[in-house]
């Protein structure tokens, strides 16, 4: 008797439940038959009886199975959640009301494995209007493009928010990030009648609901965007080898490049330098202490993996590859020493798996003559957002 309870205790499905009801029947009649509770009776008369209830068994477990069919197949189509007191106690019924958001700030880049994108990162800042409650919001978005005629395109951008949601009463960041057509991106910047439009969802899984947060169509211009490839650019000199020092956001202070590489050595190039680019963070260089958020320093090196990821496969040369790969380990290791309450053994092997990556990304500077201007160690800085993490190390120019 107690493993048919266990087993009704594991029912999840209505396909489940049917297959169980078709079960139960079959096992009641056939201790009924054992039993033997019957008087003797005739061969014929017995035999109508066991075909009866073979039949009406036949026939209530095929009615339980297309019940259970149609029962699965409703929950796909129209998928229904289970809201239990926990989200009712934590999280904000979905209401168009919730936050308030305002755009700070727009970064655009462009991404070497698709020179015919462009990465954008729109900053907004959130007004929570919930006094005690989270506000989940889905961890995708869209960038909605309308053109002049009032033909829209959509794209899907990933959503960095913290897992819990907008937190109530504090002022939060929200950031919609993804890459869209160059072209696109052009006519943003130099036709008038272009306007951009950025969505968030409430997270459905938290409560069904379609509710949506929008930013209102704003018009894009040069002077709105910080086009980081454009800081990033390497001003050649006419007949020559050598590349006109800058000071630049990434810390590069001068580079030297052969202008006959194949293009399989110059993506490896191009591939090196925006994981190079993308390694200057807080997040990478600082030791750990109490006065950083270990949340955001996870964020922040999310970012980075998916940077160094996408760009691996560029780098074809075994040693410069298996550099790669070993940030890729040490960021698993990180990854693996924050999932649980961090000790001080922990801080320890974070650090190290720091100076690992500070080491093979300087080995990386050097194997493409990037002259990267960055601190050898770790260093005493602090963050408290992922704003914070993301910030570039200082840099010491000679």
């Amino acid at each position: 008797m107690n493993k048919i309870f266990e087993l009704s205790a594991n029912i999840s499905t209505p396909l489940m439940l049917a297959g169980f009801f078709a079960s139960a029947f079959f096992f009641i009649a056939r201790q009924i038959i054992k039993a033997n509770i019957f008087p003797q009776l005739t061969k014929q008369f017995g035999g109508e009886i066991l075909k009866l209830i073979i039949q009406r068994l036949f026939v209530l477990a095929l009615i339980a199975m297309i019940l259970g069919f149609l029962g699965y197949i409703t929950d796909k189509i129209n998928p229904s959640k289970f809201i239990n007191s926990e989200d009712l106690e934590h999280y904000e019924k979905p209401h168009s009301n919730l936050i308030k958001l305002i755009l700070e700030h727009i970064d655009a880049i462009d991404v070497a494995p698709r020179p015919n994108e462009k990465n954008l990162t729109f900053k907004f800042k959130v007004i929570p209007k919930s006094k005690n409650k989270y506000v989940p919001i889905k961890n995708k978005g869209t960038l909605l493009i309308m053109d002049s005629v009032g033909h829209a395109k959509e794209y899907t951008f990933e959503v960095n928010i913290d897992d819990q949601g907008i937190k109530p009463q504090i002022v939060s960041y929200l950031y919609l990030d993804g890459l869209i057509n160059k072209i696109d991106y052009q006519n943003l910047l130099d036709k008038k009648n272009y306007k951009v439009k950025c969505i968030f969802y409430y997270d459905s899984d938290v409560f069904p609901t379609i509710q949506q947060y929008s930013s209102g169509f704003f018009k894009l211009s040069k002077t709105s965007i910080s086009d980081l490839s454009n800081n990033d650019q390497l001003t050649t000199k006419a007949a020559s080898t050598t590349v006109t020092p800058i000071k630049s956001k990434i810390g590069f202070i001068g580079v030297k490049k052969d202008h006959t590489l194949t293009d399989s050595q110059n993506e490896e190039y191009e591939g090196i330098k925006t994981i190079v680019v993308s390694s200057n963070r807080r997040a990478i260089y600082t030791r750990m202490h109490a006065q950083i958020s270990v949340i955001a320093m996870n964020k922040s090196l999310e970012e980075f993996r998916k940077v160094v990821e996408s760009n691996v496969n560029y780098i074809k040369t075994e040693r410069l590859h298996n550099l790669v790969n070993n940030i890729i380990v040490e960021l698993d290791e990180i990854e693996r020493a924050t999932k649980i309450e961090i000790s001080d053994s922990d801080f320890k092997l974070i650090e190290k798996s720091k100076v690992i990556i500070i080491k093979a990304v300087d080995e990386l500077c050097k194997s493409v003559r990037l002259n990267c201007k960055r601190p050898k160690n770790l260093i005493e800085t602090y963050f408290f957002d992922i704003d914070g993490a993301n910030n570039s190390v200082e840099v010491w120019f000679p």
